[in-house]
């Protein structure tokens, strides 16, 4: 089983999340953790460093599209000379960040999204 706390944990690291935040952020670990439960070679690969980071990258993409939804991709605005700098490359990098971490739990999991039959 995936420990949602040792997620966030890992998710922590990875970004900064506030008192105020941290609650949504332990709910995003939680669902990340049971995307991946079923995918578990076994049940001890839960406690894996491995399938921890991977979990925790799938949290963290979900946390960077939902402040992308919530602000517009703007991160700031400026009134004097007017400036307005829009966030960016943070779900691209999310995304690499989430590649790279199922592709290192891989011999911790199943994959389910391949399927090979007969000619």
């Amino acid at each position: 089983m995936i420990n949602p706390e040792k997620v966030l944990r890992r998710l922590k690291i990875m970004t900064e999340i506030d008192l105020e935040t941290e609650e949504k952020a332990l709910a995003l670990c939680s669902e990340a953790a049971s995307q991946l439960e079923n995918r578990l070679r076994s049940p001890l690969s839960g406690d894996d460093p491995r399938v921890i980071a991977a979990a925790a990258a799938i949290a963290y993409a979900a946390k960077v599209r939902s402040d992308a939804s919530s602000s517009d991709g703007i991160s700031a605005f400026k009134a004097g000379d007017v400036t307005v700098e829009m966030s960016s490359g943070k779900d691209e990098l999310s995304q690499v960040i989430l590649k790279d971490a199922l592709a290192a739990a891989a011999p911790c999991l199943t994959d389910s999204e391949f399927l090979f039959r007969e000619v």
